[in-house]
């Protein structure tokens, strides 16, 4: 059999297509403190589920393809590896890839809005300017760690108490999506190039292996981005409304 599969991107939130000290307070930062322009309240945004939700299915669909290839004996059985059933994959890649950009774009959108609040509840608690949550998704390499301590940096500031101590499970939700985004980067990374040195069947079965883990990977990542940004936009919008806090 000689299909490859293509490479693949990834949206922050999952989908292949991916602190400074409390000194110097000063004036109470979570009313807004000196700064001049009021915090933007954060409602939930159904576009953004749909979008990762979206991402789900076509990992679904296309580890369903991977699972297709593994249990087929590639002696005796044969198969148009351009067709999964009805469906022409070709056209499945093209849908996949722009969904998982659109969902890219949408997040950091999202990420950006939500790190300029947080400048004005909690400014010197930022370790990085509100341009990193756009732009340290796409240093390579950096990319593994800029936008997770951007994450934690905004989480603190839109907490009821900025400058209280982490409790001792408190990132737990950021720090597992994070993991399970960063080890699908590698993994998939691994699949691709697998596939392009890949000439005999047994190495087409072991870049297969890889590219299924990685989908495993995708969409554990992509269901804890759902509840990560769910979570950190009830936290938001909580405060900014001045509405009881949700339980963090």
């Amino acid at each position: 059999m000689d299909a490859t599969a293509p490479d693949r991107v990834r949206s922050p939130g999952g989908g292949r297509s991916a602190a400074a000290g409390a000194s110097g307070r000063g004036a109470d930062s979570s009313l807004g403190g000196p700064h001049t322009h009021a915090p933007q309240p954060e409602r939930p945004f159904v576009c953004r589920h749909r979008l990762l939700a979206g991402n789900i299915a076509f990992d679904l669909l296309l580890g369903g393809i991977e699972l297709r290839f593994l249990f087929t004996d590639v002696a005796t059985d044969f198969f148009d590896p351009a067709v999964f059933g009805a469906l022409d994959l070709n056209v499945a890649y093209s849908m996949a890839f722009t969904l998982y950009v659109a969902t890219g774009v949408v997040f950091i959108v999202w990420f950006h809005r939500l790190r300029k609040n947080a400048e004005v509840w909690a400014g010197d608690l930022q370790g990085r300017k509100p341009g990193w949550a756009i732009g340290g998704w796409f240093i390579p390499i950096a990319n593994l760690w800029i936008p997770r301590g951007v994450a934690a940096d905004i989480w603190r500031a839109s907490r009821w108490q900025p400058y209280g101590a982490d409790g001792a499970r408190e990132l737990l939700l950021l720090n597992s999506w994070w993991l399970f985004w960063v080890a699908d980067m590698i993994v998939d990374r691994v699949a691709s190039q697998l596939y392009k040195v890949a000439e005999t069947p047994e190495a087409y079965v072991t870049a297969s292996s890889w590219s299924l883990a990685g989908y495993v990977l995708d969409i554990t990542a992509a269901v804890l981005a759902i509840l990560f940004v769910r979570r950190l936009t009830s936290m938001q919008h909580a405060k900014a409304t001045g509405m009881i806090p949700a339980a963090q």
